[in-house]
């Protein structure tokens, strides 16, 4: 299982790249993307919690869709924020130096999920990488049986432990 410290050893170079990319705000969208992500994981705690067994696999979060559609709407960000800069450009300012703060920070959350899904697919090694998909879990009623995901190595036993011991899975 991909511990917190792993996605933050996995981060930090997706962090520096985004900062020579787009500027500063992309690496702190970047740190975000790629380690605040987990926090979807507290909706299968209090699923588990209310249901008294770990059946189900939600992490509204970790989709490919969406980060197809948050890498969509970044390109798009940060391509509208260059045009708008081209008069700028023509006055000696570079057009391909860092953008707006909040077309930046966009497009470091979408490299930071990224930069944690390959992560978790690499070391989760789930059957299929569908498990990470929102419409392949949903078509699968989000049971972890059917979408075929495992508790190897007791993967995620965080979520045995009260909230209060969350610590012990760094």
């Amino acid at each position: 299982m991909p511990r917190p410290r792993y996605h933050l050893l996995a981060t930090l170079p997706i962090a520096a790249v985004a900062a020579r990319t787009w500027g500063g705000p992309a690496a702190l969208g970047a740190l975000c993307g790629g380690m605040l992500i987990d926090a979807d994981h507290v909706v299968d705690y209090v699923w588990t919690r209310a249901r008294g067994r770990k059946s189900h696999y939600l992490a509204p979060l970790h989709a490919w869709e969406l980060l197809l559609a948050l890498g969509f709407f970044a390109r798009a960000a940060v391509r509208s924020e260059r045009r708008r800069r081209v008069p700028d450009h023509w006055v000696g300012s570079q057009a391909g130096g860092p953008v707006h703060a909040g077309a930046a920070v966009l497009a470091g959350v979408a490299v930071g999920m990224m930069g944690h899904l390959a992560v978790d697919v690499a070391g989760n090694r789930p059957r299929h990488a569908g498990v990470y998909s929102l419409v392949f879990r949903l078509r699968h009623g989000f049971t972890r049986e059917s979408t075929g995901w495992t508790e190897e190595g007791g993967f995620h036993g965080w979520s045995e432990l009260p909230w209060y011991q969350w610590w012990r899975a760094f």
